[in-house]
């Protein structure tokens, strides 16, 4: 039994099953439509009517009682079944459950999806992987898991087949431009065409699809060698060996054609989504170049020794038919956007076709499935798969975020050297050369080698206004990501704050907002928190004043930035900003952003510096600074001096010092409940400042007694610890969690 029989892959295979002797059923969800390939050699027509095909419409029937779909598939007593339609995990599950027990072989059709676009290619079957891409490529990674463990835990005879495209004759393929428009070939026949580009790749964007009759082919031998050979419960590949480049992939089809010379053009994709003229086209386009993966088929050659055909030659036929049913192809069959959402999820979607430039979709609205917010087939964070091959690659176990290299000791050295004349510089110099050595900015970009862009949970990059000339960039999980904040509608500006569970995170120096990325993705899978960043001005890509000998990043510049970000997530909706109401939002500094977490929540708390704003609902001080100085003062290399000299330097940043972000005194004013982690191995920010800001805060009238269950002053000492790795820490995470819940109420 063939489920999907009428689709690209069932076109040929139905017709190979015949051919093989075997008794053949399609199932299909329209028996009068055709099947794609009906008009290659003359034996497939014969084969074709050996083919029994049945009528049945899988989303009515388990709609009308779950697992009837696969009862009726049952009834037909098949030995094997091939489902090539299936996309979601409840219905992969239905038909499952119906089956097991009395076939002797599943063979699961997915999709090349379920690996995410990566620099390390090729991908193999059983290497881990990162999460991938949207919610279509989820469903298909975790139907695919699902497979696999019902072999390992139910010897459930199943077969995953994985592949990324099909092509042959019958259908227009995914062409170089990245659509299903069949008129491009006509234009290299004409000899000119645009051929898009990315990051100066030169028209080497990979697509690797496969012909249908070599994965048909693949089927087969399933099939035949599954006992003999170790099939069942296994994962393949069905690819050539190499993919093509969509430069290769215009030069190849050109010559297939005749064209021996095309003029081919490379454009860059702002010119090139110009061009086409369609810019819902231009999106499609770029999602199914950008997501296409590069896998290996050598799996698919050691057990079974299959390789398909080169891409060139799977290619030139397929091109050839288009070129030739070019007006036959110009109405080409096209998913319905709905086949994405997962059975009983529809509540949880928002239909996407009101969202301005945007393709037909579904948006995921909730963060509580684990899937992200996507709007599928439409707008993708641009490269966004090089973040979550980092990002979903971490364990909030490790060490360290980054890997040290050999160069990397050489920067150190001449950081420290630079640090140690800067700061003799400041010495008798203004603000703007301390504020090099305190936050030095400069240090990300010798060190950092993320990228600024978005990671998992964060959906959205936007920027707001800070003070005149200062634009800040922020990262967000409110919302999905759809643009402009302006174009948000009531409804999810509503959702955010019912939620009631937001956390506002203050970087420390020496790093921007992606730095500690995986420390609020932490906050949203673990307490299902709305997580907001941003970088300080002159910090990231947030912009500084434009008056001239402005100083940028200053002490009071930075607070005005973290007050400008709190009051837009607290002002009304109508106001243009979150309406997240004050005590929903939990502040979370971190090393020198404690010292800013501590400035604004002891404005917030005081009536005569509030001008009318409420305070937040709770305070985080990780690795907290007492002071710049205490800092200076505390640190190994002063306490070699001999104390003459420790004395004149302290007299020094008593007088001279400009910067001094005093989070110990302003931490005594903060109305809220405040808990302070800090690591015993921080050589940094001392635990002994932390320490000292905890005794000082339990001592003052706010920070004595408890509120609603919650201490008004807590401290957590982590003896395994450092200044970046508090937050790894078990006991760390089971303390905040406490924290926040209390806050939140539960």
């Amino acid at each position: 039994v063939v489920v999907g029989g009428n689709t690209e892959a069932g076109s040929y295979l139905c017709p190979r099953l015949v051919q093989a002797g075997h008794e053949c059923v399609c199932v299909t969800e329209d028996a009068g439509q055709r099947p794609f390939y009906a008009h290659g050699p003359e034996e497939s027509g014969q084969f074709w009517d050996k083919v029994q095909v049945v009528e049945l419409r899988r989303a009515e029937l388990d709609a009308e009682s779950p697992g009837l779909f696969g009862a009726r598939v049952g009834g037909m007593a098949p030995d094997v079944v091939v489902d090539l339609a299936c996309s979601d995990l409840a219905a992969c599950k239905a038909l499952v459950s119906s089956l097991k027990g009395t076939i002797k072989h599943y063979i699961h059709a997915g999709s090349f999806h379920v690996y995410s676009p990566s620099a390390k290619r090729p991908w193999e079957e059983d290497r881990a992987r990162p999460h991938p891409v949207g919610l279509y490529a989820s469903e298909q990674q975790r139907m695919e898991r699902y497979l696999v463990d019902c072999f390992h835990r139910e010897r459930f005879p199943a077969t995953v087949l994985l592949h990324g495209g099909l092509v042959g004759r019958g259908w227009a393929p995914i062409n170089f431009q990245g659509t299903r428009d069949p008129r491009v070939f006509d234009a290299v026949l004409k000899g000119w065409v645009l051929i898009p580009d990315e990051q100066n790749k030169k028209g080497n964007l990979p697509l690797h699809m496969v012909h249908a009759d070599d994965f048909a082919m693949t089927v087969l031998a399933c099939i035949q060698h599954r006992e003999a050979k170790n099939v069942l419960g296994q994962v393949f590949n069905v690819c050539p060996e190499l993919p093509i480049s969509v430069m290769g992939y215009a030069r190849g089809v050109s010559e297939a054609l005749g064209q021996k010379q095309p003029t081919l053009k490379i454009r860059q994709w702002p010119d090139f989504q110009h061009s086409l003229g369609d810019r819902q086209l231009a999106i499609s386009a770029y999602d199914r170049l950008l997501r296409m993966p590069y896998a290996s088929g050598g799996k698919l050659k050691r057990v079974l020794n299959l390789e398909p055909r080169p891409l060139v030659l799977a290619l030139g036929e397929a091109c050839s038919f288009a070129v030739s049913c070019r007006e036959q192809l110009q109405g080409a069959r096209e998913v319905d956007p709905a086949f994405f959402v997962p059975k009983g999820c529809e509540e949880d979607y928002l239909p996407a076709a009101a969202y301005e430039g945007s393709k037909p979709g579904y948006v995921f609205k909730e963060g509580s499935k684990g899937l992200g917010y996507y709007v599928d087939r439409g707008f993708l964070i641009k490269h966004q798969q090089r973040v979550y091959e980092f990002y979903d690659g971490q364990s909030k176990k490790d060490t360290s975020t980054e890997d040290w290299q050999w160069t990397d000791s050489i920067k150190y050295i001449v950081m420290v050297l630079l640090m140690a004349a800067l700061f003799l510089w400041s010495f008798y110099t203004s603000e703007r050369t301390q504020g090099v050595f305190v936050f030095m900015t400069w240090v990300p970009h010798m060190f950092n080698r993320l990228p600024r862009f978005p990671p998992r949970p964060f959906t959205s990059s936007i920027r707001i206004d800070s003070i005149p000339g200062v634009k800040l960039g922020v990262w967000h999980s409110l919302l999905p990501r759809r643009g402009a904040l302006d174009k948000y509608t009531d409804r999810e500006m509503q959702r955010a704050a019912k939620h009631c569970r937001t956390v506002l995170y203050l970087h420390g120096n020496a790093e921007a907002r992606h730095k500690q990325a995986w420390k609020l993705r932490w906050y949203n899978e673990t307490l299902g928190a709305d997580v907001v960043t941003f970088d300080y001005q002159g910090f990231g890509d947030s912009t500084c004043p434009g008056e001239a000998f402005s100083i940028c990043p200053s002490e009071v510049g930075v607070y005005q930035d973290a007050m400008h970000v709190y009051d837009w997530m607290t002002r009304a909706n109508d106001e243009g900003g979150m309406g997240i109401p004050a005590k929903c939002i939990i502040l979370h500094g971190h090393s020198l952003g404690s010292a800013v977490a501590s400035r604004i929540a002891s404005k917030l708390s005081d009536p005569g510096t509030a001008e009318g704003r409420s305070p937040p609902g709770g305070v985080v001080l990780e690795a907290p600074l007492s002071s710049v100085r205490d800092v200076v003062n505390s640190h190994w290399v002063v306490s070699l001096l001999p104390s003459l000299v420790r004395n004149q330097l302290d007299a020094f940043l008593r007088e001279s010092l400009k910067l001094r972000f005093e989070g110990g005194a302003h931490a005594q004013l903060v109305a809220p409940p405040v808990l302070i982690l800090h690591g015993e191995r921080d050589d940094v920010v001392p635990v002994q400042l932390g320490q000292s800001i905890y005794d000082t805060r339990s001592a003052s009238e706010l920070g004595r007694g408890s509120a609603n269950g919650v201490p008004q002053t807590d401290i957590l000492r982590l003896p395994a610890a450092d200044h970046d790795t508090v937050m790894k820490q078990e006991e760390a995470m089971s303390k905040v969690s406490e924290f926040a819940r209390g806050v939140w109420g539960g």
